[in-house]
């Protein structure tokens, strides 16, 4: 039990801590019994599950009125980078963006918060902060801002900071991108010493929108874009996502296709050039719907497990598939994917994590048999058998993560 305090504690972060060992982070009202939340708490377990910070969690954080939304971001020295959006009393969404330096021992490493953003008319007519983005790259930290302005049109900003606290790059940030209506968006490093970066996003925040692709500098210059990554095709049903190399970025997004929701797949080269031949790879192309998809690489390959409704599955329900690439858009495993768990799951979120022998874990909670996690080794296989493991009897937000810790 992690926190058995009144109240109510709930968005719920975690990192591995590198020795087999686990942070954990959440908003708790504890102080404040309801809504809404005013701190941010955590806990360090080590490699045995044992407790290193004092009884139902640290403060780490904390906020006069209310904090919205944060997330953490763990550095290779163990320290960690702890950002936040806040409400302040006359407002009724996110007013400024608030980042802290954490050691390893859960201490603050600034002496004060940085503030890298804020909600003003003046000078850049933000109305709210919506949510925000975390990137490393080398000793600096690059920020990305979802912004809603006066007026209600939208985009993103960014700026930088560095590990000693100082701001880089503007208050506020530049804008990066179309100022005017994006829905859900990515960044993604270029791995390639120029501390260059990608942006893309979707145009609009239904059914049919495009997906965009930027490269801006350091400076938040814009290098190339936008590239219509789905041109030609019937754009997105809702979810995208990309994943980054030295090479180029891949992306991943739902389509309609032969009246079904498929999984499709195209690249970038560094240019802002279409790999591939400019030809689309069908992740998946079977009937029925794929959805909630979660994607990552390791070296030259790829890996996407999704939710699964195609024919054969129950009315209502979801299996679990996966598929491996690499990135010359090579599909490894069978055509559609492969079969990871059928436990007539309503609406999975299935996140997967790789191991150093490319085989991957993939956890998904199911509601009839709890938390579950299946591994599947690089040839495609099922080395735990079809039964799968089950982790807990108990029903989970489909909002959970999933780390490699050993």
């Amino acid at each position: 039990l992690v926190c058995d305090q009144a109240g109510h504690q709930n968005n719920v972060r975690s990192l591995p801590d590198g020795a087999g060992g686990a942070f954990v982070f959440w908003l708790d009202t504890r102080d404040n019994p309801g809504y809404p939340a005013k701190k941010i708490y955590g806990q360090h377990y080590n490699d045995a599950g044992y407790e290193m910070w004092e009884e139902n969690g640290r403060v780490l954080m904390s906020h006069y009125n209310s904090i919205i939304d944060f997330n953490i971001l763990l550095n290779t020295d163990g320290s960690m980078i702890l950002g936040m959006i806040t409400q302040g009393a006359s407002s009724g969404a996110g007013d400024t963006l608030r980042f802290q330096m954490l050691t390893e021992a859960g201490e603050s490493g600034w002496d004060q918060e940085l503030v890298v953003g804020n909600a003003a008319y003046e000078p850049n007519a933000i109305l709210y902060l919506t949510n925000f983005m975390l990137m490393p790259v080398d000793d600096e930290y690059y920020v990305f801002l979802g912004i809603t302005y006066f007026g209600g049109s939208n985009g993103n900003r960014f700026t930088r900071f560095d590990n000693q606290g100082n701001l880089l790059g503007a208050y506020d940030g530049v804008p990066v991108g179309y100022q005017g209506y994006v829905g859900a968006t990515g960044c993604a490093p270029t791995y390639d010493g120029s501390g260059d970066f990608y942006l893309y996003y979707a145009t609009g925040n239904g059914s049919g929108a495009a997906l965009h692709a930027f490269r801006f500098n350091s400076s938040g210059n814009q290098l190339w874009g936008p590239v219509n990554v789905t041109e030609g095709t019937s754009g997105l049903s809702y979810q995208l996502g990309g994943v980054s190399d030295e090479n180029g970025i891949t992306f991943v997004w739902e389509g309609s296709s032969n009246g079904s929701i498929n999984l499709h797949s195209r690249r970038l080269t560094p240019t802002g050039a279409f790999d591939w031949n400019g030809n689309t790879v069908m992740i998946c192309g079977a009937d029925g719907s794929q959805s909630n998809f979660n994607m990552k690489r390791k070296d030259n390959y790829i890996y996407v497990v999704w939710a699964d409704g195609r024919t054969g599955t129950d009315p209502g329900y979801y299996d679990i598939f996966a598929q491996r690439m690499d990135t010359t858009g090579y599909l490894i495993w069978q055509p559609d994917g492969i079969q990871v768990a059928s436990f007539n799951t309503y609406i999975p979120y299935p996140m997967l994590e790789i191991l150093d022998d490319y085989s991957i874990v993939v956890n998904h909670q199911s509601t009839v048999a709890g938390f579950m996690a299946q591994m599947v080794d690089a040839a495609g296989t099922l080395p735990w058998g079809p039964e799968a493991r089950q982790i807990s009897t108990t029903a989970f937000n489909p909002f959970y993560q999933l780390h490699k810790v050993f």
